[in-house]
């Protein structure tokens, strides 16, 4: 199923509720704690008008002779979504209104909303997605069961489901591709439609040789693939035709003003630590890769799982290597010792769990620790891969780094340093790497060579010794080995033995903060930095058996604390007690605000059924969750093409500030605004204003270029 309830169209109702959606950040972070019931009843009337488009955009698809009955149930959800939501904001003695029930509100109507468009599809539809969706929903869960058998009538149903589902698709896209583009367009899906009836055509012959049964776990399969390489496509044809028409938008509110606009490109990215969930981290990556939305990253953060996976993206590993390299790594490999790793890594210096209690050692064994693994091989595999990612640049462009010597970039000294990584052989990694092996420093200096291919890293471990939260990067350990930080960030207490370094004794990042977002977002910047830092920053976040959508869209957590199952429980007391004492409840319950506070950044990563601590994962578990990862990335990449932000400015002047030249010219090609069309009249008037600063800019910079042209002829 859609991940959230929105139409595709870039209409002024779509913005404007997607303003109220992505603006609700916890108070305690962002803003005061109040609000108005001006601003409530603002925000009911754009939902109004939100929930009209998305019926407007059911209507085509409901036969005609069902139109009214469909008109009346739809008024009738209409006025309970908003008695459950709207009507239960009430005021305070002093008139004010807590912003967390007034975000609480938004949100229960947005997932009310997404119910009913659901149900109301599945009454009414004529060409609707919502049967080839709940075929992929039903797919979506692993089966062991290889008895049950499906007939060829399946693959009929699933033809005509998906055969909607496109119609659907298609036609809500098309209104968005301009004209001279429309009949490439309609070529263009028509051959998509033939590939996929050949596709289920194909799949049922073969059920056909098969006695006209198969295993219905084959069948889900196909679903799964069918449905990813549908996304994949579908999301190519929106880049290829669809218009981009988020022009800026902006509103009044207490503080200021609100201003609505096209997302910009991400530059930093922050992975959650997770174990053996990392497994779904490679495909996601890919499909992040491939749509371009991770193109333009600059900085990686990682704990745990998220540090080895950061450490090998920061390196130049392109997402399909990262892929091939996990692939072709066994997860129980990095746990094992190895052969004369006191010789190879000298400085690298281990400790077991033995001065952890018996009680706590047996309780973590319950959830799966209690192995003290050295995970010799990670620190191996890690230092392999990041050295020969870079000496495979160093050694194919010399010219690169000379230039960058020449432009001031970085020193000589630099540069002859990485004469260390030339024409690397099995053989250089069988002796001492001491000072040979790929460091913070190392990385920062690649970043400013070709910052396109190497970023600058960042990861987390904790301290037990000292009990507090260090960053390892170029600033605070510069001669630090990554793959030594990585090792550190991925020491769980118990289950891998810890790192012993400069006295103190190291365990997983994850203890103390296991989504460093902390590190990217400083939260004693001012409120305008923030937010601009945070919409240039993507949390990837694994599932954790909706665990993570549910905290990404689910209660104002700066007021409730996350609910913790019987078994997180027992792992957060033992992982507590196996850290020396730290307070791991306050830890996630930390990290769930930092998930809320995120919104549309964060990206939710799918793992199947495998857990921290299921590195001995089969095959068949391992290829389902990379192949709901797949599926689930481009699903998530489908919803937000063309996302827009939200910002909290304290007046019109600073937002034409932040806006660029092609922006005003947006807001122009618009017209001027009608007083009509605002429900508040406040929002006109800064509206008139943003326009009328448009105008003035656009106009200045139209004659300041006309009078450079004439002086250059």
């Amino acid at each position: 199923m859609n991940s959230e309830f929105s139409i595709r169209s870039t209409g002024q109702a779509a913005q404007a509720w997607a303003q109220e959606i992505s603006g609700m950040r916890p108070p305690v972070l962002f803003g005061s704690q109040t609000t108005s019931g001006q601003i409530v009843a603002q925000a009911k009337e754009q939902f109004k008008r939100y929930f009209d488009a998305n019926m407007a955009e059911l209507t085509p698809f409901v036969p005609h002779q069902k139109q009214s009955e469909f008109k009346e149930i739809a008024a009738a959800r209409f006025e309970k979504i908003v008695q459950a939501s709207f009507d239960q904001v009430h005021s305070r003695d002093n008139g004010t209104i807590r912003k967390s029930d007034a975000h609480r509100a938004v949100r229960a109507a947005n997932a009310a909303a997404k119910s009913t468009c659901r149900e109301l599809g599945l009454l009414f539809y004529g060409k609707t997605t919502v049967d080839w969706e709940r075929q992929v929903e039903a797919a979506s869960r692993f089966s062991k069961d290889n008895k049950t058998q499906v007939t060829q009538q399946a693959y009929g149903d699933a033809h005509q489901a998906l055969s909607r589902y496109l119609a659907a698709q298609f036609e809500n896209m098309r209104r968005q591709v301009p004209g001279a583009k429309q009949a490439a367009f309609d070529q263009t899906t028509k051959a998509l439609r033939t590939e996929a009836r050949t596709a289920l055509r194909n799949a049922q012959e073969i059920c056909a040789i098969n006695g006209g049964k198969i295993p219905a776990s084959q069948f889900q399969t196909m679903i799964r693939v069918l449905h990813t390489t549908t996304l994949d496509k579908l999301i190519n044809l929106s880049q290829q035709f669809t218009r981009s028409n988020i022009a800026p938008q902006i509103t009044k509110t207490p503080a200021g003003v609100t201003l609505v606009r096209k997302a910009p490109a991400l530059e930093s990215l922050v992975l959650e630590g997770g174990g053996a969930k990392g497994v779904g981290n490679p495909p996601a990556l890919l499909e992040l890769s491939k749509s371009g939305v991770i193109g333009g990253l600059k900085q990686v953060v990682g704990t745990s799982a998220g540090a080895l996976t950061a450490a090998c993206l920061a390196s130049g590993m392109s997402a399909n290597a990262f892929q091939q390299l996990m692939d072709n790594t066994p997860m129980r490999s990095l746990a094992e010792a190895l052969p004369n790793f006191d010789t190879i890594y000298p400085h690298v210096q281990l400790k077991d769990s033995s001065d952890v209690n018996c009680l706590a050692r047996w309780l973590i064994s319950l959830v799966g620790g209690g192995k003290d693994f050295s995970a010799q091989k990670a620190v191996a595999i890690l230092d392999q891969q990041t050295s020969r990612s870079v000496g495979a640049f160093v050694d194919a462009e010399p010219h690169a780094i000379a230039q960058a010597v020449a432009d001031g970039h970085i020193t000589e000294q630099e540069a002859a340093r990485l004469d260390a990584f030339k024409g690397l052989s099995d053989a250089s990694f069988a002796q001492d790497r001491s000072d040979k092996m790929l460091t913070f420093r190392d990385l920062s200096v690649l970043h400013k060579i070709k910052p396109e291919l190497f970023k600058e890293l960042a990861v987390t471990g904790y301290n037990k010794t000292e009990k507090r939260v260090e960053l390892f990067d170029s600033a605070n350990t510069p001669d630090m080995p990554v793959a030594l930080a990585g090792r550190i960030s991925m020491a769980i207490p118990v289950y891998f033995e810890s790192v012993v370094l400069d006295r103190s004794e190291y365990v997983d990042g994850g203890v103390g903060s296991n989504l460093a977002s902390e590190m990217v977002i400083d939260q004693r910047a001012d409120p305008i930095t923030k937010q601009a830092v945070m919409a240039r920053t993507m949390h990837m976040v694994f599932d954790s058996k909706g665990q993570g959508f549910h905290t990404l869209h689910g209660r104002n957590l700066e007021v409730a604390t996350p609910s913790i199952g019987v078994l997180d429980k027992l792992t957060t007391m033992v992982m507590s007690a196996a850290a020396g004492g730290v307070d791991y409840a306050k830890t996630l319950k930390e990290d769930s605000v930092e998930i809320y506070a995120s919104g549309p950044n964060v990206h939710v990563v799918f793992h199947g059924d495998v857990g921290t601590f299921d590195l001995d994962a089969n095959e068949a578990r391992k290829t389902f969750a990379k192949q709901m990862s797949s599926m689930k990335t481009l699903d998530q990449i489908h919803q937000r093409q063309n996302q827009a932000e939200a910002v909290e400015l304290p007046s019109v002047s600073l937002a034409i500030q932040l806006l660029s030249l092609e922006e005003k010219r947006a807001v122009l090609a618009q017209g001027r605004p009608l007083r009509d069309d605002s429900v508040n009249p406040d929002n006109y008037d800064v509206a008139q204003e943003l326009y009328d600063h448009c105008a003035h800019d656009v106009a200045a910079r139209t004659v300041y270029s006309a009078d450079r042209f004439n002086a250059s002829t």
